[in-house]
């Protein structure tokens, strides 16, 4: 019997056919287990480092995350979406407080860091042109810094100039020493002064 006879309600099949037949299947059931159980570690993960990902993903996002319910060890429940909820609506200026937008009592502010600012003070926000004005002075002072390191440069600069000089009239200098050693060790006897008059008596002259 090496074709399968089919009936109204069941099929007949050899032994190999059988056989066969249900080691496919037994590979089939082997490869959804690994799969459920790569998803089911997966999740796990994910929902155990789900705390550390709220507090670095902005909330803003509304990220849906799928992850099972249940604990390590425990069966997994259905999947769940776990939703980050919205963030909280700003903070409303009380009544007679007008922040750097112009927002009185009861108006949400213009600004974001309003209320942060106001809380970092412990009072009245610092309006923007207090701010505007730190930063002119941050640069000018930056300028300053700037203006005081070219000038240093410029003085080193002339230092070294000055150096170049002093060196090049002491050399100057030198030169015109030696030129006028030489004139005068050379020219106190003219041509024949260099005779040496011991050789011939003192009496004696140049020789012919």
């Amino acid at each position: 019997m090496g074709q399968a006879t089919s009936g109204l309600s069941f099929e007949v099949y050899s032994g190999a056919e059988r056989a066969r037949r249900t080691a496919e299947q037994q590979q089939r059931q082997q490869q959804r287990h690994r799969c459920d159980a790569r998803v089911e570690d997966l999740c796990r993960a994910l929902a155990a480092s789900w705390g550390q990902m709220r507090e670095t993903v902005p909330p803003a996002w509304g990220n849906l995350v799928a992850c099972y319910s249940s604990e390590p060890g425990q069966e997994p429940d259905a999947p769940y979406l776990y939703h980050t909820p919205p963030p909280p609506p700003p903070p409303v200026a009380p009544p007679g407080d007008r922040g750097p937008g112009g927002a009185s009592g009861g108006e949400a502010p213009a600004a974001a860091g309003w209320w942060q600012r106001r809380q970092q003070a412990g009072g009245q926000p610092a309006p923007p042109q207090e701010e505007q004005q730190q930063q002119q002075q941050q640069q000018q002072q930056q300028q300053q810094q700037q203006q005081q390191q070219q000038q240093q440069q410029q003085q080193q600069q002339q230092q070294q100039q000055q150096r170049q000089q002093q060196q090049q009239e002491h050399r100057q200098q030198q030169e015109q020493q030696q030129e006028q050693q030489q004139q005068r060790d050379g020219g106190g006897g003219g041509a024949a002064s260099w005779w040496p008059p011991a050789m011939f008596g003192r009496g004696a002259g140049r020789p012919t």
